[in-house]
This record gives structure tokens, C-alpha cells and sequence, in this order.
């Protein structure tokens, strides 16, 4: 190895072959093969080393080269040095040399590989430097300039090597890296945070119980500002901590939001994981490719699941159940009023009688699923009921897709489409313009044509001719369609013949019932056989078909009893029944409010208003209002005014031409309604003084007190009330 190459320089194939030099080929795959038929990647890790760039491949220094090559790189990165004064090159090489021993030497901590990378490039634009000062003939501070202008420039033909985790240089930065090579602190040179990391006042402060309680306002107030997060742990620990075996004055915000950045960057996953749980699931938490690699066969597992449909129909927003097969993905669609176990069993009991019984079904844990009657079903079919956990949806993925699939690519195309979210709905509105939909019903609004039997109609053409025949690239599929792949499977169908037996088991129980020498009681009704011994305890199903009818089954349900009739209720269909009671019962709520209805068309608004009022005065003018005793009052001040006004005289009237004819004395009365507003005012301003706090006379304290419990003053206080009231309106 030469003494004239740097022993931290390395480069790729395609760069040396890039270079040109003597002796070796100069295209990338023909220098590949001679550093493998070299033995190159053998020689150690000084000469050879895997590149840690994208890609992967090798690099190698220099000093593998042949000789012929080395001295013509050595001439093509030293050109000018050698030229000019050869021997200083040879000297400082060897100090070069020593310089890497003392590299390894400096043990004072551990350097990850970015930080030994920039240790060894500041070495080399050391010497770099040091070798361009000596071989300059002018000032070494114009050298200096010259050197750094020529490195930040990036000037192809300069000796030295630029480096990329060195961007660019000052002489401060030149004279501190001098100072730390000279004085053996070689481990200076690299990143100068890393040897800091995990040091600072935040993380080991009171033996971190900062950092904790940093997270911990955080985790509980995620929008905290970092102005309002130093407020809080200043307020709770002090202005002024111990650290280090000193007193600190807590840090500015900036020192804790560098802090905080790089301790959100070090539990990010942890907190998303608590504040935002969706979002942590969907994004962070790890989950496997193909959670359904099990499934190899036809029927051997069902996913059901329900939700609204984006689609308003002429009987409102009804339900989607979707039914799919895990391993072909065939697919069957029943639509609901809402949800409810009698939807999702008649789901089930459509998908038996066209696929056969199924291993497993899994569901989630809504009402219709977990219901004891769906269950009870499940379990006398001999079917697994899978319950996936509570907020796991992906547990039964395929049925999730295809119901995003459903709403998509099949109700966006039906009339009545209202948007997958409030922003798609709001987007619909807006097609029409302002004066067009302004009271508008969502009828016309949304153009709702579709009857709840029509979109069953599309759902199941859909399903069946759409979604069935087309080809799928999931997983397992290959691309087939899922009815040619329900034909892969050669295993044998489990059929159901009597269809009877299985409608009586997703029919309607009873439980358990003890029958008495009256038969069992259901709903206030008693149901006889003759076959069923009195006391005995009897599991009841009733008849999808006929109301008066029950099956009674041993108790384990094993065993088939006997069939139980009621007389009152035989050959009645329990599904009109139940819709002609609720026919019955909503004409009968009809005609309780006929009347009231009826009535309230025809009052007025102001009627009540108007006859409270009119009551009021009615009954306020029935009572005559006694003559109170009255006194002068006066005050020093009214007595000062009077004295002041002693001295003048009033203005007299103009003496009328015409002589007045001398009448009896008419005394002036006022009206009996003003008079008693007029004493309403005057309690309510003597009221208002006590309240205040204002001085007030006894007697009129006295009076007032007495007059609140007059008919005059409620009848007046009661129509201020009503004035007030109807105005408010």
C-alpha cells in the first residue's frame, strides 16, 4: 500500500472505471470481474468494504489498485503538490499515518458510522490544507481563502477530495478541527451533538421525572403549546432545579421545543397509540398478509356483516347485509328495513339453500349477530359462530371490502344516491343551485324513485351476474371469477332436504316452559297436546307459519315431543298478525288525537294570549279599591325649595272678556283602570328602592307590602305578563 493514498477513500466500481486509469478496464461490468478474479473483496476491510449506499455493491481504496494504477491516481489527486515540492508530501503522509493510529486510540466514547465518516473527512481536508498552505508561495491567509473558496466552490480540478457530510468550510471551523487533531481529541471532529445525546437538562433533570412529566401533558392535552408546557413544569418544579450538582434556571422554550421534538420523534408510535387509536391501527400496528391462508375450500368459511347503504329509498334508508364466501368469494345481498336478527337469519338461510352448510361464519358483535335466537341457530346447524373482537374489523376483512365495493361501484349508479359521507352529500346539494332546492324535499332533491324490492333487485342481479362473473386479483384468486372458483372446489355440498326443518329452526322460541295440566302459556294463551306429560319441561318453538301452533322438543333439544295447538289462534300467519296490530294500534292513536288535532287547527296563536288578558280585566274590574289615608310628606330640601321660592309671585292668568257663568264645583275623577295601573307602578318603584337598598318610608314600605297582595296588583302583574309573553312570540 502506498503511503501517498488517504486510507479513508474509497470508491465504487463505476467510479474507478470512470477514472481511467493504467492497467485496469474502464467500463463497470469488465472492472467487476477483474476485482473478483483479483481477489479485491478479500483483502480486508482497509482495502475493501460493501457499500452502505442504495444498491449495495462494493467499494475500494485506492491502494488495491495495480501499481501502474496507483501511481497514476496518486499523480491525478496530488498533481500540483508533487510537482512542487514532493518531499513535504512525503512527510506529511507519514504523519498521516500516525494521525489514523491515534484515531483508534481515542477511546473517550463510541462513534456510530455517520460520525467515523465526517472524523475521517475533516482528517483528510486537514491535510488537504495543510499541504495546499506550504506548497502556496504568497501569504497563508490569501492561501487560506484560496483553499475554502475552492472547496466550497466545488472546483473539479482541485486536489482535494470533496466530501459529502461536509458541505462546506470556514477558517474558524478549520482552526478548531486544527486544534482538536494537534491536542489527540480526534473524537471531537465527529458530529458534536452525538457525543450530547441523552445529556441534556430535560432528560436527566430530578432523574428524569421532567421528561415524564412532560409526556404526561401531553398525553393529556395534545394541543398544548410548548409557552403553556414550560408554564406547567416550571409552576410544578421550580424556576430553578439541582442538576449536574448545581442550581439551573429552567431552560428558554426553544432549548425544550428541540426537546420535545426529538422525544415525540422517540415515542410517536407509543402516543398515536393512545391518542389517536384509529389512526394507529391503520397505520403503525402490524397485522398479517393473508389472515385467511387457512381457508382452501368451498364453505368452509362465511363472513357477514351489515351497514347502511349510501341509497334513499321511497320507504327511507334501509340496511345492506352482505353474505361472502371466504374462499371463492361468491356473494349474496339481503336489504333490511333495519338491522335485526330476523334479517340477518333470512340472510343465512338463503346462502344455506343455494351453497349448502357452512364450517364457520364470523360476524361481528352487533345485537343482530350475538342475539341468543341466531345463535341457538348456529349451534343445532353444527356451524362454528366466530366472534371477532370488539373495533377489530380486519378480522373479517373480505366482507368489509366488498360492502366499500357494494357502495361504491353499485350505489352511486342507483337514483336516490346520497353521498358515502356528509362531504359527498353536501357535493350533491350542490349540483342544484340555491333557488332550485330552497325548500326542497329530499324526494326531489335526491331523486328518490327506488322501492326498497327494486333494490333488492339490483343488489342481487348485481351480485350474482356483476361481482360473480368478473374476474378478482386478490389474494388466492388468480384471477378467476368467483364462480369459477366455487368449480375448483371438488368437495362435496352439505344440503339441507327438508326445508321445513330448517325454517323451524330459525323460527321464533319460547325457551324453556313447564307444561301444566292447562298446556303451556305463551302471551296470556295456553297451547295443548295430548303427548306431553304434565310438569314436564318442554323447549317451545313456534311456527313461522301459523300463530296457534308450537313444537315441543326435550329440554336439551334433541328430542322432537309433540306439536301444541292453541284453537284461538290456529291458522293465523304471525307476520299479518303482527302487521294488522300495528295497523290496529296506529288508527287507534289516530282517532284519540282526532279531536285535539282537529282543535288545535282551528285556534290561533294570539286566542290564548287575548283571552287571558280579557279574563284579567274582567275579573279586576270587580273590585272597587278603597280610599287610603293619606300625609303630607316633605323633606328638608323640599322645605329649602319653598322658602326660595317665597319671594316670587306666579304669573296671573289674562282675565277673560266674556264672564263666566258660576257652575257647581265639578271634582275630576280619574278612570278606575288608570287608577289601578298607576298604583301598580308605584309598588313596583317602591319594591325596586328596598331591593336596591335605597332609604324608603315605613309607611310606604307598609303600604307596599299590603298592596302586592291585592286582586288589583296581581290581576295588573298578570297582564303585564301576558303582554310580555305574546310580544316574545
Amino acid at each position: 500500500m502506498s503511503n501517498l493514498i488517504p486510507k479513508n477513500v474509497f470508491y465504487t466500481p463505476q467510479e474507478i472505471a470512470d477514472m481511467e486509469l493504467r492497467g485496469l478496464p474502464n467500463d463497470k461490468s469488465h472492472l467487476n470481474k477483474f476485482a473478483k478474479r483479483e481477489n479485491w473483496q478479500s483483502k480486508g476491510e482497509d482495502l475493501a468494504r460493501p457499500r452502505s449506499g442504495k444498491g449495495g455493491g462494493w467499494e475500494y481504496n485506492p491502494s488495491v489498485f495495480p501499481e501502474v494504477a496507483q501511481n497514476d491516481f496518486i499523480v491525478r489527486q496530488f498533481k500540483n503538490v508533487l510537482n512542487e515540492n514532493s518531499e513535504y508530501l512525503q512527510e506529511t503522509t507519514a504523519k498521516k499515518a500516525a494521525e489514523k493510529e491515534i484515531i483508534y486510540i481515542d477511546n473517550s466514547r463510541i462513534l456510530d458510522s455517520k460520525e467515523v465518516i465526517e472524523r475521517d473527512a475533516k482528517l483528510d481536508i486537514l491535510r488537504c490544507w495543510e499541504i495546499f498552505r506550504n506548497q502556496h508561495k504568497g501569504l497563508k491567509s490569501r492561501a487560506d481563502k484560496a483553499f475554502i473558496f475552492m472547496y466550497n466552490s466545488g472546483q473539479s480540478n482541485f486536489e482535494c477530495i470533496q466530501h459529502a457530510c461536509i458541505k462546506s468550510i470556514s477558517k474558524p471551523s478549520l482552526n478548531r478541527w486544527l486544534k482538536d487533531r494537534n491536542s489527540y481529541k480526534i473524537g471531537n471532529l465527529a458530529s458534536r451533538g452525538g457525543g450530547r445525546k441523552g445529556t441534556g437538562f430535560f432528560e436527566n433533570a430530578l432523574g428524569g421525572k421532567i421528561k415524564i412529566q412532560i409526556g404526561a401533558h401531553y398525553l393529556n392535552k395534545p394541543q398544548i403549546s410548548m409557552q403553556q408546557m414550560l408554564e406547567a413544569i416550571t409552576l410544578q418544579f421550580g424556576s430553578e432545579i439541582e442538576f449536574n450538582g448545581k442550581m439551573v434556571k429552567m431552560p428558554h422554550k426553544r432549548t425544550l421545543t428541540r426537546f420535545f421534538n426529538g422525544f415525540m420523534a422517540e415515542y410517536e408510535n407509543a402516543f398515536m397509540m393512545e391518542l389517536d387509536p384509529d389512526g394507529y391501527k391503520n397505520h403503525i400496528k402490524l397485522v398479517g398478509n393473508n389472515m385467511n391462508a387457512h381457508v382452501v375450500r368451498f364453505n368452509q368459511k362465511w363472513e357477514v356483516d351489515a351497514s347502511p347503504t349510501d341509497i334513499l329509498t321511497t320507504d327511507g334508508r334501509y340496511t345492506l347485509y352482505a353474505l361472502i364466501d371466504v374462499f371463492s368469494r361468491r356473494l349474496i345481498i339481503y336489504i333490511s328495513k333495519t338491522p335485526k336478527t330476523e334479517a340477518v337469519l333470512a340472510l343465512t338461510r338463503m346462502a344455506i339453500l343455494l351453497w349448502g352448510i357452512p364450517e364457520e361464519i364470523s360476524t361481528d358483535n352487533g345485537s343482530d349477530f350475538v342475539s341468543l335466537r341466531y345463535i341457538t341457530a348456529l349451534k343445532d346447524l353444527n356451524i362454528v359462530h366466530h366472534r371477532c373482537t370488539a373495533y377489530s374489523p380486519e378480522q373479517k376483512g373480505t366482507v368489509e371490502r366488498v360492502i366499500k365495493t357494494i357502495n361504491h361501484e353499485l350505489m352511486s349508479m342507483i337514483p336516490g344516491f346520497i353521498g358515502h359521507s356528509v362531504a359527498d352529500r353536501k357535493k350533491i346539494e350542490a349540483r342544484k343551485s340555491f333557488a332550485n332546492r330552497l325548500g326542497t324535499k329530499n324526494e326531489k332533491l335526491f331523486c328518490i324513485e327506488t322501492t326498497p324490492e327494486k333494490l333488492q333487485e339490483y343488489c342481487t342481479q348485481w351480485a350474482e351476474f356483476k361481482y360473480g362473473r368478473r374476474e378478482h386479483g386478490g389474494i388466492g384468486m388468480n384471477g378467476m371469477s368467483p364462480f369459477g372458483k366455487q368449480d375448483t372446489c371438488t368437495k362435496e355440498l352439505k344440503k339441507i332436504k327438508d326445508i321445513a326443518a330448517l325454517d323451524l329452526l330459525f323460527a321464533p322460541t319460547a325457551g324453556v316452559r313447564t307444561f301444566t295440566k292447562h298446556g303451556v302459556r305463551i302471551d296470556k294463551e295456553f297451547y295443548w297436546s295430548s303427548e306431553v306429560e304434565v310438569h314436564s319441561r318442554v323447549y317451545v318453538v313456534h311456527s313461522p307459519d301459523d300463530l296457534g301452533i308450537i313444537y315441543l322438543f326435550d329440554e336439551d333439544k334433541k328430542r322432537f315431543i309433540s306439536m301444541a295447538e292453541c284453537p284461538a289462534l290456529s291458522k293465523v300467519n304471525p307476520r299479518a298478525m303482527i302487521k294488522a296490530k300495528q295497523k290496529d294500534q296506529k288508527e287507534q292513536h289516530r282517532r284519540a288525537l282526532a279531536d285535539i288535532k282537529s282543535q288545535a287547527r282551528k285556534a290561533k296563536p294570539s286566542d290564548l294570549v287575548e283571552g287571558i288578558m280579557a279574563e284579567a280585566v274582567k275579573e279586576a274590574n270587580n273590585v272597587t279599591r278603597l280610599p287610603k289615608r293619606e300625609v303630607d310628606y316633605t323633606t328638608d330640601a323640599l322645605d329649602a325649595a319653598g322658602d326660595a321660592l317665597g319671594g316670587y309671585k306666579t304669573v296671573e292668568k289674562h282675565k277673560v272678556e266674556v264672564e263666566i257663568v258660576q257652575h257647581p264645583k265639578v271634582v275630576v275623577v280619574e278612570p278606575e283602570h288608570i287608577q289601578r295601573a298607576n298604583a301598580y307602578i308605584k309598588c313596583n318603584k317602591i319594591l325596586a328602592n328596598i331591593k336596591a337598598g335605597n332609604d324608603v318610608l315605613s309607611a310606604d314600605k307598609r303600604w307596599a307590602d299590603g298592596y302586592v297582595k291585592n286582586a288589583n296588583y296581581i290581576s295588573e302583574k298578570i297582564m303585564e305578563e301576558a303582554i310580555k309573553a305574546a310580544n316574545d312570540s
